[in-house]
């Protein structure tokens, strides 16, 4: 399918601000879901895939729509991402299959590959896929104006420390920065979510059981866990970890996003190897070449017998599911959409080579193989499994 943007000032899109678009969809299966001429707003997004040539984007529509017959219903809100780090273009994809698959998360986005034109011009291959905010197909929450003890989106992100903590939506603890997504933040329900998260800290690294399954989803926490140890996400312990806190009670993991420097993409992260844990390893320090880090909970609840217990039942549940599902995003692509793929090089040469994107597949696909088998035998193994257990 081809998204057509075409700006008001005829100008393209190259800030964080808005600016007026009209949008046209061709190309849908069969037509079902082409349209002309929608009004909405675009601006770029991302905080380090901003600054880079290829731009990501945010589209905001003036009435809902369903893209392509994406999500559980239409929406104002979606996502362009350009995935110029990732040569074979498919990471995001493969986690967003397999967190569909990993259903005790709240939500996780669909996904699609466009072709993007703007103002005539051919901007290469993106992935459309669903903005993360609230909505009722998508993160379902409602948040209280005024009472603090109600539902907040929360994303783990220490840009929020590089953005200087804009109150009341930000704030620091236990050296992660985490930005409160909310337009109706007052002083006190800053106190209440910050003591939250600082709670929760101290609980997860005591590993009382008791303590932190009163807090803590454990369900959402392991299967997201796993996403994140199959992709060995550098992001796991900084950045685009998104929470859910539900009025009066715990605290879910929902919307898995960012993973185009995952699965080795990242020689910062033991040279982009498929062995070795990265999330929910208790062993690293906190910070590693490069500013990544494991997820300061889960590394710290992989101490705990109780926690690894839980973790190899649902490992030994999903992993043929999950394995065979990300093989299946990734054959699906090569199959049917390569001379699609490999237009993107024609806008972007500097990414890679359009000759060799099969071979950028498949590298990804033998990369996540090599990861299974690591996983396996790691999750199967008493020794290992137990290896940090206090």
């Amino acid at each position: 399918p081809t998204v057509g943007v075409t700006t008001a000032s005829g100008v393209p899109v190259r800030q964080r601000e808005y600016e007026a678009v009209t949008v046209t969809v061709t190309g849908s299966a069969g037509g079902e879901f082409d349209f002309e001429n929608a009004t909405a707003q675009m601006k770029c997004r991302g905080n380090s895939t901003f600054h880079l040539p290829k731009k990501p984007y945010r589209i905001k529509f003036d009435e809902k729509v369903n893209l392509l017959g994406q999500g559980a219903g239409p929406s104002k809100s979606w996502v362009l991402l350009a995935n110029y780090n990732d040569q074979s273009m498919l990471r995001n994809h493969v986690s967003f299959a397999m967190g569909k698959k990993l259903d005790r998360i709240g939500f996780t986005s669909s996904s699609s590959f466009v072709h993007l034109y703007e103002n005539g011009v051919y901007r290469g291959v993106y992935e459309l896929v669903e903005h993360h905010g609230e909505g009722k197909y998508r993160i379902v929450m409602k948040e209280d104006p005024v009472e603090p003890d109600t539902d907040y989106l929360i994303e783990m992100d220490d840009y929020t420390v590089m953005k200087g903590f804009e109150f009341p939506t930000g704030f620091e603890t236990g050296d992660r920065g985490y930005e409160i997504h909310s337009d109706t933040m007052t002083s006190s329900k800053w106190l209440f979510i910050y003591h939250f998260i600082r709670d929760v800290d101290a609980a997860a690294e005591e590993g009382d059981r008791e303590t932190v399954e009163a807090m803590l989803d454990i369900p959402s926490f392991i299967d997201m866990y796993l996403l994140e140890e199959i992709s060995k996400d550098p992001d796991a312990g900084i950045s685009s970890f998104f929470y859910l806190k539900k009025a009066g009670g715990k605290l879910y993991c929902t919307c898995p996003w960012d993973f185009d420097i995952a699965y080795g993409n990242d020689p910062t992260v033991d040279d982009g190897s498929p062995t070795g844990l990265f999330a929910g390893d208790p062993t690293r320090e906190k910070m590693i070449e490069g500013g990544f880090a494991p997820h300061p909970w889960i590394s710290a609840l992989m101490r705990r017998q109780w926690f690894c217990d839980l973790v190899k039942e649902r490992w030994d549940e999903m992993k043929g599911t999950l394995e065979e599902t990300a093989y299946g995003a990734i054959d699906e692509v090569v199959n049917g959409y390569a001379d699609e793929m490999r237009k993107n090089f024609d806008a972007w040469a500097l990414t890679g080579d359009a000759d060799k994107w099969e071979e950028y597949a498949g590298e990804l696909r033998e990369w996540i193989a090599a990861r299974f088998e690591f996983l396996d035998g790691w999750f199967s193994n008493p020794e290992t499994l137990y290896k940090y257990v206090e």
